[in-house]
């Protein structure tokens, strides 16, 4: 713990933690030169494989352009997209 000073010349303790056990992590995905996109397991990795795109941009898509990005997933793969009726996600 470390003291800091506040306003009106209050000290405070706080915890300090060095930078790598707060920062997030950054997941880091590579493409090579042998993947194929038609042999992804699941939609986010076909994504990024095909359009070199993040799960987070596709959910920002139009409703109509997700929707015949996973039928295209559907037939690129021949694997069903699941989606579940309480939760607005794929699987």
């Amino acid at each position: 713990m470390s003291r800091v000073k506040k306003p009106k010349n209050k000290y405070m303790n706080t915890n300090t933690y060095p930078p790598h056990i707060i920062n997030p992590s950054k997941m880091v995905r590579i493409k090579t030169e042998h993947s194929d996109y038609t042999k992804a397991s699941n939609l986010t990795d076909w994504l990024f494989l095909k359009y070199d795109m993040t799960y987070k941009t596709f959910r920002n898509k139009s409703k109509k352009r997700r929707d015949e990005l996973r039928l295209e997933y559907e037939q690129d793969t021949g694997k069903k997209v699941q989606i579940h009726a309480t939760r607005d996600y794929e699987d």
